[in-house]
Parts: structure tokens; C-alpha cells; sequence
């Protein structure tokens, strides 16, 4: 639960006002667009085999939304109001009763400090999980038994140094721990910088690198991507909606596309993808993000 100012508990049921707050707000958000690539087919995202996520500005080919809702439940005296608002980083997967089939957990402890270089917020996160909760936070391989874990450590940092310059940066550790005693390590380090050249029109850049160490050798990906941007609601890191206009372009090494063509044959790092036998390739289009509250 969450209310504008501290107040002792006896004290905030004692100004409970005599009329309940009824206020009921949806929040959602939404992504889409529409993209090529330079090797003349449709848009193919760039992702290391082996690496659970990957750098999202302009390397996006799924559309997205999702929708929420907050209740509040009482106003105040002096204004403040009570609402229900909260959540709790844990999952659980339950065994679908089949005999290849296994239950697992995850767990994620985050500490967000908000005042960090003069305002700015900095989020640090320990995650843990076993069997099919090695997804960290999503339903994994339900093959998977419990001597399976994954451990996960990250940390990101937005700024906003100026009203017209701010960004993200972030940094992820994780190791895979597999049957037979098989490791596997993914680093991936990336910022994105935003700078505001009026209101409503940015410049945004993201560069990521993703590097995963694994039994067949070490796998890297370098990502860039360049996308002047309209922000009808201003200048800031997290004003949204924004328009983009997007140019992205990767580079990978032989140890990645050798695991492309065992594991996913259709990626873009692939022999048989977007881009053929090459190791780089580039993908353009438009994006609209948006979210609500």
C-alpha cells in the first residue's frame, strides 16, 4: 500500500475521510512497428545464442501490450490517499504430471535507491532459480529437474542530467549451472543515451554488447542502433509516446553463428537467416511506444 506522507498507523485510520476513495485507473502499455532489413527480406532481430534477452531499441520484431489496473481505497484528511499498489519479484511452476516434466522456483531480491548523482536512480538485483524457473521470471524448460540453476546479478542506472540529456546504462552477470556438471556465462553491458534537441524531437542512440562463455566456445554480439525520435510529451529519458525512425546494425563472431546453426536455425546470426553466411547485417523501420497511467 502506498499513501503521499508518513503517518502513523492509529493516525491514518483516525483521519480516514467519511467518504471512501472510489477511484479505479487502468495502465497499459503498448509497442509496435514495422520494419526491413538491408539484405531485402523483413526485419530479423539480433540475439546472442545463449543469452536470455538482447538490446531492444530498433531490434524489436514482436508487437506488445500489456494492461493493469490500481484501486484506491480511502482519501485522507489532508489529502492523501491510500491505494492498493504493490508487488512481490517470486514464481512457481507446477509439474504438469508428465513423467519428463519437473516443478521449479524462481526468486529476485531488487533495492532501488533513488537518489543517486544528484537525483538519479540506481537498481541492483540478485535472482535465483531451479528446474523450470532457471527463465528467472518466466515458465522455462519444464524438462528441466532441480539440479539446473541459474544465478543472476544486474544493475542499471537512468540519469537525467539536464532536462534534454538522460539515459540508461546497464550491466548483467549470469551463470548457468546444467546436468553433467556443464557451465555456461553471460556478460552484457549496454547503455542507450537520449538527447533532446527541442521538446518534443530526440536523438536516441543505444550500443550493447552481449558475450556468452559456453562448452563450444565464446560467442559475442556488438548491437548499435541510431533513431531520431518525436516526443510529443517532452524531453525526458521516459516521456512517452515516442515515434522512432530507427537504424540498427550488429556484428558477431564464428563461435555465435556456429551455436545459430545448432540452436535456432531461423536467427538472424544464422548461416541460413537473414543475412546468410555474413556476420553483420542491419535492420530499419518505425517503433511507437507508449504507456499509460
Amino acid at each position: 500500500m502506498r499513501h503521499s506522507k508518513k503517518l502513523g498507523l492509529s493516525a491514518a485510520f483516525s483521519l480516514l475521510s467519511p467518504l471512501a476513495a472510489d477511484a479505479f485507473e487502468l495502465n497499459g502499455y503498448l509497442r509496435s512497428g514495422i520494419g526491413g532489413s538491408t539484405s531485402g527480406g523483413n526485419q530479423s532481430c539480433f540475439q546472442l545464442p545463449g543469452a536470455p534477452t538482447k538490446y531492444r531499441l530498433g531490434n524489436e520484431c514482436e508487437q506488445y501490450a500489456e494492461f493493469g489496473a490500481r484501486h484506491d481505497l480511502a482519501t485522507l484528511e489532508d489529502g492523501s490517499v491510500l491505494s492498493v499498489e504493490g508487488m512481490f519479484g517470486l514464481s512457481y511452476i507446477e509439474d504438469p504430471k508428465r513423467g519428463d516434466s519437473h516443478s521449479g522456483w524462481a526468486v529476485t531480491v531488487q533495492h532501488r535507491q533513488s537518489n543517486v548523482l544528484g537525483g538519479n536512480a540506481n537498481t541492483i538485483a540478485l535472482q535465483h532459480g531451479q528446474g523450470p524457473g532457471t527463465n528467472l521470471g518466466t515458465t522455462g524448460d519444464v524438462e528441466l529437474n532441480r539440479s539446473n540453476r541459474s544465478w543472476r546479478l544486474l544493475d542499471y542506472f537512468d540519469w537525467q542530467v539536464t532536462p534534454r540529456f538522460g539515459g540508461q546504462f546497464q550491466v548483467v552477470t549470469q551463470r548457468d549451472y546444467r546436468d553433467g556438471g556443464e557451465k555456461q556465462d553471460w556478460i552484457s553491458v549496454g547503455a542507450r543515451p537520449v538527447y533532446a534537441i527541442s521538446d518534443q524531437f530526440k536523438l536516441v542512440a543505444e550500443v550493447g554488447h552481449d558475450q556468452v562463455k559456453a562448452s563450444d566456445g565464446t560467442r559475442k554480439l556488438s548491437k548499435i542502433t541510431f533513431a531520431p525520435t518525436w516526443s510529443p510529451k517532452g524531453p525526458g529519458f521516459w516521456d512517452r509516446p515516442e515515434i522512432r525512425l530507427y537504424y540498427t546494425y550488429a556484428k558477431w563472431n564464428r563461435a555465435a553463428q556456429l551455436a545459430a546453426d545448432q540452436m535456432d536455425e531461423d536467427s538472424a546470426l544464422s548461416s541460413s537467416g537473414a543475412f546468410n553466411s555474413a556476420r553483420h547485417g542491419s535492420n530499419f523501420g518505425l517503433q511507437v511506444e507508449y504507456w499509460w497511467e
